[in-house]
């Protein structure tokens, strides 16, 4: 293969464009599946090896009637496309295969061995360098869509084509008298139009198989009447430029317009496929032309008929490459106006949302300000000086004063029954969770009302103030009057069963002496005839009857019996009665001591639960002062921590049950502790045993009652505190701290 014009010639046939078109859709065919990718990687290389054979064949036979003057040669375009389709790691096994095809093609047409070597080299290096220059240039897998696309396949023409084919025709053929420049410039433009043609249709094919473009019937037919326009009036115009003695070469170029449409219409693959096409057809015009011309003749006619297809491809292509660029920025442009129309939709949705959040606004200040009014604790808010901001309606009954007026007052005018106890609230220590109240007795309409006031402070940013809350608690303070007497109700319940258990043994004592009396004195007892006739039956001899069978014993039992009876009864009967809540000084020691009496009158008929099981171990401060305080309500608070030890003990079947009962004095308190040896509780009961109504009993045994109401009356009452601390399985411990007398009047 010395020399484009003398290596590839051979005989032309009309079915030229046909093979032409065979070619490529062989060179773009998609591999069928195959099951490893080493196959798929040989089945590549074959179909592409075939490819380039069949269009170098062709190629040898693009050449004018009785010239050696070659047109095209396809395979230069078929290699680029096939080297930069394919992955760089594989081009050693497509190299073979298309140097392998090279050598056959060259072969067959008798081209002399180290020319034909040589010239395969050039193939190669030509079809990897424009891979390489297009693959840089694209930056990625070209498909023709972009007009650098182009750019690079005409700059691979000019640049790679040249140098690789001054190394092909580097070495003559023997016989060869054709100069080293006209082989050299023969062989450029040559491959350079088989690039041009080619390239962009394999190329654009693969690149709309890739894509898997949508190719309606529509389209399908507007390309064929493209394809057909164009063919024809290629063959036609070409045909009249060659056998016209005196053409001037003007007539091809009526297939312009039909390229034009193609360019617009057909996109990068469709104008590649009819640019192929028109070429195709051009060249096999004018090869079927059975016009002889001379040598200068027909080099006029190839250098025209390459220039014309080389124009026509590159116009055409750049046509349709901006025509692609035109139609993705319309899509983007598309797409950017349905993204801005979404975007003022989504603006208008919230737009709306805000005028809608709005009047939601509105609507929760009314709504917020008509609960505010709705409640029925009075609410004051003060700012920082102390003035009044809100005032609820319910604080226009509390305080009697209307809110129009008191805003804008300060609070120590218009609160003044209130301001000392809002003083002291404010004054103390508030922790998380921790409610502070102080009470308020006030006369109204001749009755005295019991008020409670909470002082909350609040902090939003530079601005302190407070929220101040007012609450009527005369019916409460009445409800937990009702609560205490319940539960003395209940307990009474305990020393009710406890009294009939006392009482039984009493009444036993008093039955059976009195049977042992009437048995003692009945004359059917042969011992009564003989204690009678020994005493004589006198009254000094039955006084020693009496004395002889313990007559005087058992009596004295009967009173002793009867006078426990009537303490039991005296004790239940003061216990149950309502004392008045005055309050005096109480020795809390002398209380301590009743509440275990009355413990110890208890008796649990269902857990057969007895006191008097309990070790109770005192440990009583002699010297301690007096506390002020109502005696009836501190028996009952100490009362129900007794009872509640000693059930918790006997429920947890504790074989020594020990309470043990301590008073102290410290820094002005009186302190008492009451700690059992029972079965404790964990952590999440102890933090609940002052709720009202929680409890750990059985439905129907306890209210839940018992310790809440212990603390509102040690806390609420007495000014006191009461805690417990306990651990399960070790024991509880209930600890009071009451102002002694002196502590309680300040």
């Amino acid at each position: 293969m010395c020399g484009r014009p003398s290596v590839r010639s051979g005989a032309a046939g009309g079915c030229v464009a046909r093979e032409l078109a065979a070619a490529t859709d062989a060179s773009v065919s998609e591999p069928p599946a195959l099951p490893s990718a080493t196959v798929r990687w040989l089945a590549w290389t074959l179909i592409a090896s075939v490819a380039y054979f069949v269009t170098a064949r062709i190629g040898t036979a693009l050449h004018l009637p009785s010239t050696h003057i070659a047109i095209a040669w396809p395979a230069s375009g078929l290699a680029l496309a096939a080297f930069h389709l394919q992955d760089h790691r594989r081009w050693w096994l497509l190299a073979l295969g298309i140097g392998l095809a090279n050598l056959l093609a060259n072969w067959a047409v008798g081209a002399p061995f180290t020319q034909n070597a040589i010239a395969t080299v050039a193939d190669l290096l030509e079809a990897a360098g424009g891979a390489l220059v297009l693959e840089r240039i694209a930056r990625r897998r070209a498909d023709m869509t972009a007009p650098g696309q182009v750019i690079a396949l005409c700059l691979i023409a000019v640049t790679v084509t040249p140098l690789c084919a001054a190394i092909a025709t580097s070495v003559p053929a023997p016989d060869d008298t054709v100069p080293f420049f006209e082989r050299w410039r023969q062989w450029t433009i040559v491959d350079g139009v088989g690039i041009v043609l080619v390239a962009p249709a394999v190329l654009g094919g693969a690149g709309w198989l890739r894509g898997r473009r949508k190719f309606t019937v529509r389209r399908a037919l507007e390309l064929c009447v493209l394809l057909t326009g164009t063919v024809v009036t290629s063959w036609a115009a070409v045909s009249a430029d060659v056998t016209a003695p005196e053409s001037t070469l003007t007539s091809r170029y009526l297939v312009f317009p039909w390229l034009a449409v193609a360019a617009l219409r057909a996109g990068p693959a469709g104008a590649a496929l009819t640019v192929f096409g028109m070429s195709a057809a051009a060249i096999a015009a004018a090869i079927s032309s059975t016009r002889v011309l001379s040598h200068d003749a027909a080099v006029s006619v190839v250098l025209s008929l390459q220039l014309f297809i080389s124009v026509a491809t590159l116009t055409t292509l750049g046509i349709s490459t901006l025509e692609a660029r035109r139609q993705r920025a319309g899509r983007a442009l598309l797409l950017a106006n349905r993204e801005l129309e979404a975007r003022t939709i989504a603006l208008e949705h919230e737009v709306q949302r805000h005028s809608e959040s709005e009047a939601r606004v509105a609507g929760l200040k009314d709504d917020l300000a008509d609960m505010i009014d709705s409640m029925p604790l009075a609410l004051i808010t003060l700012d920082r000086d102390d003035v009044i901001g809100q005032w609820n309606r319910q604080t226009d009954e509390v305080v009697g004063l209307e809110g129009a007026r008191a805003v804008g007052m300060p609070a120590r005018e218009a609160l003044a029954p209130f301001w000392p106890a809002i003083e002291l609230s404010r004054g103390k220590k508030h922790f998380p969770g921790q409610i502070v109240t102080e009470r308020v007795h006030l006369e109204r309409d001749g009755a005295t009302r019991t008020y409670v006031v909470s002082f909350y402070p609040l902090a939003r940013g530079y601005l302190q103030g407070g929220v101040v809350i007012i609450g009527d608690v005369t019916e409460q303070d009445r409800l937990q009057d009702v609560l205490r007497q319940t539960e003395k109700m209940i307990s009474l319940g305990g020393l009710a069963a406890g009294m009939a258990h006392e009482i039984n043994n009493p009444l036993g004592i008093v039955a059976q002496a009195a049977q042992n009396v009437q048995r003692r004195t009945s004359a059917e007892l042969p011992a009564n005839r003989a204690a009678a006739e020994a005493a004589g039956v006198s009254l000094d001899g039955l006084q020693r009857y009496f004395e002889a069978r313990g007559i005087h014993q058992f009596i004295t039992d009967i009173r002793a019996a009867a006078a426990r009876a009537a303490t039991i009864v005296s004790n239940m009967l003061e216990f149950s009665r309502r004392s008045p809540s005055a309050k005096g000084d109480v020795k809390l020691n002398d209380v301590l001591d009743r509440a275990l009496v009355l413990a110890a009158s208890d008796f649990d008929l269902r857990k057969q639960y007895d006191f008097r099981r309990v070790e109770v171990v005192r440990n009583y401060a002699p010297d301690l002062a007096p506390i002020h305080g109502v005696v009836i309500e501190l028996e009952q608070v100490f009362l129900n921590l007794i009872k509640n030890a000693a059930q918790a003990m006997a429920t947890a079947g504790e074989s020594a049950p020990r309470l043990q009962i301590v008073t102290r004095a410290d820094e002005g308190y009186a302190v008492v502790t009451v700690e059992d040896n029972g079965p404790g509780m964990d952590e999440s009961i102890r933090r609940r045993v002052f709720e009202p109504f929680f409890t750990t009993k059985e439905p129907g045994v306890g209210t839940g009652l018992g310790l809440s109401v212990s603390f509102a009356i040690v806390t609420g009452n007495h000014k006191g505190t009461i805690s417990v601390q306990s651990v399960k399985g070790s024991g509880t411990t209930f600890t009071l701290r009451l102002p002694f007398a002196v502590e309680s009047a300040s």
